[in-house]
């Protein structure tokens, strides 16, 4: 059993080894939950397309993710296509 303190911003520390057993590192997100008087913290899988969000967002505005794959990946060829013309101009 670990103690961890609450800091004066509300933020507790989590021991890496016990984060690396279970598959959490940096970066990672975790989902938290209360269940009675017990707060319950689980590793939040990514799905595919929150991994590759931020390459998407090169190209697709952000208030456009929410579509589906196929028109984000019609918009993505159709912006590309454009930037490689004007590159070639």
């Amino acid at each position: 059993m670990i103690i961890s303190t609450i800091s004066s911003k509300n933020q507790i520390t989590l021991p890496k080894d016990i984060l690396l057993s279970i598959g959490i590192g940096p970066k990672d997100k975790l989902l938290i939950r209360k269940e009675e008087e017990k707060i319950i913290l689980s590793p939040l899988k990514n799905s595919v397309v929150d991994e590759i969000a931020g390459v998407l967002t090169k190209n697709v505005s952000r208030k456009k993710l929410n579509q589906p794959l196929t028109e984000i990946r019609k918009q993505t060829k159709i912006k590309t296509a454009y930037k490689l013309m004007k590159k070639n101009e």
